[in-house]
């Protein structure tokens, strides 16, 4: 409605400044521009929030002068994202020489999180595909959606749904609708009717009923649908997905998608809950893919065993899939289905089926290796050298904290020598185009830091191309600062770090995410000795009893 726009205009505004949330790719004579799905308000907020639709539009751009390129079809794997295409199924649809294609997408985040949904996008000169990824906070009404439930055919499910109203004045609910015939409401609270919800107001800071749904499906399956509030300042719509069961097992996740591989060596892993609703224990006697994939590693956890969930708490991994390379892959996406067979006694529910699926592309970011090799200057031996040879006796240990407590900071000239700075070029060595979406150091206990442009994340660069050159940093520029300002504070740091050290720089691409290992060494060769493992007339011996 033309009220809830300029409400929704008033309360939001697109947020220009959040480009590195979705970047520009391209492919042969496609690109794709830059997607920002982030919302700013009032309050500085930019992340979208669970249950309250934001929209986005993507331009796919014919970039050659004189070839036609025909689009197939553009599809998305995450039902949280919503695509407008204009294509018919079946029918191509040209893009003329430097035309151009409007795709409007929105999303609609279930849960706070990161969202990651893979946009393809089928032409008559191959695949692109495009990630579609941002961050989602919690919804400020403190609406939760109604997913992954499981229930029984002909055994409603029945929930109550209140509404928060976050803003300093009053809330008015205007409209309460679904679309879906599986889905009714029913303005009862407690066996008493209330008033409809377009009298409903509810005050600054507090909480009020709006309604009940009744879900109820015909038949199993799995069911979608949406719960839709209107307000005069949000319109929130609560997804609705449930699964109606018709045996006694039920997996989780009942789809299994592992992600990409990029290394013949790769390994992915994915563990399987079943859930037996039955009344007695069952077993599983086989698990295996319905054609033949010598890639797939399936186990059977705990024998196989599945207890009711009413003998126990905690539903355990009942199967591990492992995917790796075992047999040449290419890269395609590949699919499949797993069968499991049980011993229940009724033919109709003994086996179900678990689809998955993984994607394959074979690649690597080339870099340098000698510019993630740090060796540990002089200064910061001494912050090392007691813990490394006496961290296991209590009374060195001890000793070491008397020892680093007179270790004095140097003047910050003399830090500013000591810091180590590399440069780091990427190369795409993978088929396909590819664009950086950010920068992570993990587990390096604030050791590194890196320090880049931000034209890093906005420039797509195909296969044998290199991005903008970044740098890595060793001491981190926090690490510094906390040695200037207090000494204590920077040796706290080095409590779980053992040299040498390894941490990794995480590298996050539209294909997936890319581990750099860092390495820190001090350039000494170390050798110890047990005293019970020396000679007893060994030089060895004797040193260690000196």
């Amino acid at each position: 409605s033309r009220s809830q726009s300029r409400s929704q205009s008033r309360s939001w505004s697109r947020s220009q400044s959040q480009s590195q949330s979705h970047s520009h790719s391209s492919f042969g004579r496609l690109t794709m521009s830059t997607l920002d799905f982030s919302l700013v308000n009032s309050d500085g907020r930019s992340e979208p929030p669970a249950c309250i639709p934001s929209f986005a539009t993507l331009t796919v751009r014919n970039v050659h002068p004189t070839d036609t390129v025909h689009l197939l079809s553009i599809t998305v794997d995450d039902g949280q994202f919503v695509l407008s295409t204009g294509l018919t199924p079946g029918v191509s649809l040209p893009l003329l020489p430097e035309g151009e294609r409007l795709v409007h997408i929105v999303v609609l985040p279930r849960e706070a999180g990161v969202l990651v949904g893979r946009l393809t996008v089928t032409t008559d000169r191959g695949t692109v595909e495009h990630l579609l990824r941002t961050t989602a906070r919690a919804n400020p009404y403190r609406l939760r959606p109604f997913v992954n439930d499981k229930m029984w055919p002909d055994v409603p499910f029945v929930s109550t749904v209140y509404l928060y109203n976050p803003h300093p004045w009053p809330l008015k609910v205007t409209e309460v609708f679904v679309t879906e015939s599986f889905i009714k409401l029913a303005q009862v609270q407690n066996y008493r009717s209330v008033l409809s919800s377009a009298d409903r107001t509810v005050q600054p800071k507090s909480k009020e009923f709006v309604t009940s749904i009744i879900v109820s499906p015909n038949g199993a399956g799995r069911f979608h649908g949406n719960l839709h509030i209107k307000t005069d300042q949000a319109n929130l719509v609560v997804p609705i997905d449930v699964t109606v069961l018709n045996g006694a097992l039920t997996a989780d996740p009942d789809h299994v998608h592992f992600t990409t591989i990029t290394r013949p060596d790769d390994t992915r892993t994915h563990d399987i809950t079943i859930s037996n609703v039955g009344l007695q224990p069952l077993k599983i006697l086989d698990a295996r893919p319905l054609q033949p994939d010598p890639n797939l590693r399936i186990q059977l956890l705990h024998n196989g065993v599945v207890l009711p969930k009413r003998l126990t708490e905690e539903q355990n991994s009942s199967l591990r899939l492992t995917y790796h390379q075992n047999h040449h892959l290419i890269n395609n996406n590949r699919t499949g289905t797993l069968l499991v067979t049980t011993n229940h006694s009724n033919a109709a529910m003994s086996s179900f089926e678990i689809p998955y699926q993984v994607h394959v592309n074979l690649g690597r970011l080339g870099h340098h290796p000698d510019a993630f090799h740090f060796e540990v200057p002089l200064f910061f031996h001494k912050m090392w050298a007691w813990k490394r040879h006496h961290k296991h006796k209590k009374h060195h240990r001890q000793h070491f904290k008397h020892h680093h407590s007179t270790i004095k900071a140097p003047p910050q000239a003399t830090l500013d020598t000591l810091v180590i700075h590399r440069t780091v070029t990427l190369v795409n060595h993978f088929s396909i185009p590819l664009t950086i979406r950010s920068l992570r150091l993990s587990r390096c206990h604030d050791l590194f830091s890196t320090q880049h442009e931000n034209m890093l994340f906005n420039r797509t660069v195909r296969s044998g191309e290199t991005w903008d050159d970044f740098t890595l940093q060793f001491p981190s520029r926090q690490w510094i600062q906390k040695i200037s300002q207090n000494m204590p504070a920077a040796q706290n740091i080095l409590n779980n770090v053992t040299i040498p050290f390894h941490c990794a720089l995480v590298v996050t691409t539209n294909l997936t995410e890319h581990t750099l290992p860092l390495y820190l060494y001090d350039g000494r060769l170390a050798v110890s000795f047990r005293e019970e493992d020396a000679p007893p007339n060994s030089s060895a011996a004797a040193a260690v009893n000196k």
